[in-house]
């Protein structure tokens, strides 16, 4: 009986397992990149991630932590594949930094960030 049961626990183990590991959302790609030096201030932002989410929140901060006001509101649209309208930057260092949410209510934190040389 105690082999039976010590079966029957690694099975669900397993299976909990591979049920959290298939469920994880994850960024597939960014534009700008993560530490992407830039001659020119990006027009837009883009992100996608592997299940489709809904942006929540997003911040953008120039040097010295300062907040920069983004041009538009998000959309409230639940994707893979978001793109959010940047003001015209100038030369410095940029964060955005983000919170999304996926269909089953659980939010997430992304970040990147880069430079804008005005070096062409």
């Amino acid at each position: 009986m105690k082999i039976i049961t010590k079966i029957l626990s690694l099975i669900v183990v397993a299976v909990l397992l591979q049920a959290t590991a298939a469920a994880h959302t994850v960024m597939t790609s960014a534009s700008p990149e993560n530490g992407a030096v830039l001659t020119q201030s990006p027009p837009t932002f883009e992100v996608s991630y592997s299940k489709a989410v809904r942006l929540v929140k997003m911040t953008l901060t120039g040097s010295n932590d300062q907040k920069i006001r983004l041009p538009q509101k998000l959309a409230k649209a639940i994707s893979t594949d978001h793109r959010v309208k940047l003001p015209t930057l100038a030369v410095g260092k940029y964060k955005l930094s983000w919170i999304l949410m996926g269909k089953d209510g659980h939010k997430m934190k992304g970040k990147v960030s880069f430079s804008v040389t005005g070096n062409q």
